[in-house]
C-alpha cells in the first residue's frame, strides 16, 4: 500500500512539474532570446535532435505557422523537459496501458483516479510534446499488439500472430528502435467519407525510421484553427519488404484499407442504430467520424488499424502493431 500511495503521489506531483516546468522554461527565453538554457547537460538518457530534421521542421512549421519565435519557444521548451519525465512515464505507463484505452479506468475502481492522472500525463507527451517524445523514442518499448477494440481471438488470427512474431521477430514480443534516423516520410490528404469532417485538411502521415518500421501521426486545422500535430503511439513493421515491395507500397496499401475500414465501421454503426434507435446516432458520428478517430488512445483507431492489419495479412503475415508500452527508466 505504501508503494501504491508513493507512486500515486509520484504521479500526481510529475503532473504538475510537466505543466509547469515547460512555462518556467519558455518565459526564461522570452526574457532574453539570447540565451537558451540546457538543463539536461549531464543527461543519463541517450536522445536525439530532431528539431533541425527537414521532415520534423516542416512538422514544427506547420504547427506554429512559421511563426518563429513560437517555434524556438517550442524547440527550447522540448529540450529542457527534465529526465525525470522518463520516470513519470514509466509509472503512466504501468497504471494505463495504452492499447486498453479506457477500459483501464473503468477497470480501475478504487484508482480511477490514478489511472486518470496517468491518462493525462500520457496525453500531455503525445499532444504537447509530442517532438520531445520522438527525441526519445530510443527510451522506450513498444509490445506487440495484434488487437482491436475487443479482445477476441478470430479464427485463431491472435494466436497465429503471437507465434509468427516471437519465432521470427522478437522474442519477447517487445520492439525498441535503438536509433533514430527518420529519413523518410509518406503523408495521406484525406479525403471525405460518408460524413463532414469536424476539423479541416485532415492528413496522416509516416515518420519512416528504417527499412521497415514506421510511425504514423496526424496533422489538421482543428475547429478552434488551431494546427495541431499528433502522434500515434503505435510503431507499424513491415516485415517483407524487398526490392519487389518497398516500405512505401506497404505504408499505401495500409493507408488504403485503413479508409476503406473507417468507412465500413461507419455504415455498420449507422445501419445498425437506425435499427435500434436512431435519437442515438448523432451519438455514434461523434464517436466514429474525424473527432472520435483523433480522440486519444481511440479504441476506434485501434479497431480500424487492426481490420486494415488483418487485411494484410490475410495471404501471409507481414505488418505487425506495436503499442508504446515501457519506458527505460536509469538510475
Amino acid at each position: 500500500m505504501k508503494k501504491l500511495l508513493k507512486n500515486n503521489l509520484f504521479i500526481t506531483s510529475s503532473l504538475l512539474s510537466t505543466l509547469i516546468i515547460p512555462n518556467i522554461t519558455i518565459s526564461c527565453y522570452k526574457e532574453n532570446k539570447e540565451e537558451k538554457i540546457n538543463l539536461n547537460e549531464s543527461s543519463l538518457y541517450k536522445k536525439n535532435d530532431l528539431s533541425t530534421n527537414t521532415i520534423i521542421k516542416n512538422l514544427i512549421d506547420f504547427q506554429f505557422k512559421n511563426n518563429n519565435t513560437e517555434i524556438e519557444n517550442f524547440i527550447n521548451w522540448q529540450n529542457n523537459i527534465l529526465d525525470t519525465k522518463i520516470e513519470e512515464l514509466a509509472n503512466a505507463l504501468m497504471w494505463y496501458p495504452i492499447f486498453r484505452g479506457d477500459k483501464s479506468i473503468e477497470s480501475a475502481q478504487l484508482y480511477s483516479k490514478l489511472v486518470t492522472n496517468s491518462k493525462e500525463i500520457l496525453k500531455q507527451t503525445i499532444n504537447k510534446d509530442w517532438l520531445w517524445f520522438l527525441n526519445h523514442l530510443n527510451n522506450f518499448k513498444f509490445v506487440f499488439n495484434p488487437y482491436g477494440e475487443y479482445y477476441r481471438d478470430e479464427d485463431d488470427y491472435q494466436t497465429k500472430s503471437f507465434e509468427y512474431v516471437s519465432k521470427n521477430l522478437f522474442q519477447d514480443l517487445v520492439y525498441k528502435n535503438e536509433n533514430i534516423n527518420i529519413t523518410n516520410y509518406i503523408e495521406f490528404v484525406y479525403p471525405e467519407l460518408n460524413f463532414e469532417y469536424k476539423n479541416k485538411n485532415l492528413t496522416s502521415f509516416y515518420l519512416i525510421l528504417n527499412q521497415r518500421s514506421a510511425i504514423k501521426g496526424f496533422k489538421y486545422v482543428d475547429i478552434n484553427e488551431n494546427h495541431v500535430v499528433k502522434i500515434i503511439p503505435d510503431i507499424l513493421i513491415f516485415n517483407n519488404v524487398n526490392e519487389n515491395k518497398t516500405i512505401n507500397e506497404f505504408i499505401k496499401e495500409y493507408e488504403t484499407l485503413f479508409k476503406e475500414e473507417w468507412k465500413l465501421k461507419y455504415s455498420k454503426e449507422i445501419e445498425y442504430w437506425t435499427n435500434i434507435d436512431e435519437e442515438y446516432i448523432p451519438n455514434v458520428i461523434n464517436q466514429i467520424n474525424d473527432i472520435g478517430l483523433l480522440n486519444d488512445f481511440s479504441l476506434i483507431h485501434s479497431e480500424i488499424s487492426y481490420q486494415a492489419i488483418k487485411k494484410m495479412n490475410e495471404n501471409s503475415l507481414n505488418t505487425f502493431r506495436f503499442t508504446w508500452r515501457f519506458a527505460n527508466v536509469k538510475n
